[in-house]
């Protein structure tokens, strides 16, 4: 039976990815370059959403402080990843700084800080040749990616982040293992889910452009005005490195042989002890030590006798 008799159904389409493609004697025009440029653009925003989605990657931890009367939030340099897959870099620590006083707004329970990214365009040049009046036209020839922050009393609707901490933190970390809670619920849940896309609360896909950094709480029953800085509600974004399964292959026996021999010494410890509630103590000790049960002293040594 030849291959195509086994096909039952079949649909060819497109991506959204093209690149551009030249021969020898082509005319190239500016929209064939920009697309060379747009394609590795594409590709990579495509790969970074995909893999990761949305959130902080490293650094941009924020303080505060309260200088001349005035709150000084601090923002460290990192880098984060919006919904559309562009990395947004803070090279240096950053500071706004907020005057209550001079404003006179009431200070809010919550100030929640606020990261996006922008562009700017710089570099301009003639693109064609002027008439002579000097009214030629310039083009913007560079654009330099940059940032904004902001600093909101409320939570914006579309924005990318986890849910509002609450009493439950049973999605923090327990064990060794660093990875997120896999819960559908959770802002990690989609991720785990194998969907695409942001998809940021109710917002449709990329809506959300600003990522959320950190709220901070502020706390009024004290003699001196102070905040709590939460990060509870940024979504931290990070490929896990793992252990190389070749060294696991290399060497199968060490570091899990003492570790199967040390958890089945505690089995057994608890095993004996439930057959015999008499020993409790001498059945922890040997839990502590990893052993079976008692401890026995060794066999004396054979004594050699002159014949």
């Amino acid at each position: 039976m030849s291959a195509k008799s086994q096909v039952i159904g079949q649909l060819k389409g497109t991506s959204g990815l093209m690149r551009p493609r030249f021969a020898p004697g082509q005319l190239l025009r500016d929209d064939d370059l920009t697309q060379g440029v747009n394609y590795t653009r594409e590709l990579s925003r495509l790969l970074f959403k995909t893999l990761l989605g949305c959130g902080v990657m490293c650094g941009l931890i924020v303080k505060w402080k309260y200088q001349c009367d005035k709150l000084n939030i601090l923002i460290a340099d990192g880098v984060a990843l919006d919904c559309h897959g562009d990395p947004i870099q803070v090279p240096a620590p950053q500071t706004v700084t907020i005057d209550f006083h001079c404003t006179g707004q009431e200070v809010p329970p919550f100030l929640y800080i606020l990261l996006r990214g922008c562009g700017k365009c710089c570099a301009p040049r003639d693109a064609v040749c002027g008439s002579g009046d000097g009214d030629g036209t310039s083009q913007c020839t560079r654009e330099v990616d940059g940032f904004e922050i902001r600093v909101v009393g409320e939570r914006p609707k579309c924005v990318c982040g986890c849910p509002e901490p609450n009493d439950d933190e049973s999605h923090l970390l327990r064990t060794h293992c660093r990875c997120a809670d896999p819960s559908p619920d959770w802002c990690y849940g989609a991720h785990y889910q194998g969907l695409c896309g942001c998809n940021c609360a109710n917002c449709s896909d990329c809506d959300c452009e600003w990522i959320l950094l950190a709220r901070l709480e502020y706390n009024e029953n004290s003699e001196q005005p102070a905040w709590k800085v939460d990060h509870r509600v940024r979504r931290f974004i990070r490929p896990v490195l793992m252990s190389d399964p070749q060294v696991e292959l290399e060497h199968p026996k060490q570091e899990n042989q003492a570790n199967a021999e040390e958890a089945g010494g505690a089995a057994h410890a608890a095993t004996h002890a439930a057959a015999h509630p008499a020993e409790p103590a001498v059945a922890a000790k040997a839990a502590l030590r990893g052993g079976g049960g008692p401890r026995r002293h060794p066999p004396a040594a054979p004594v050699s006798r002159r014949t």
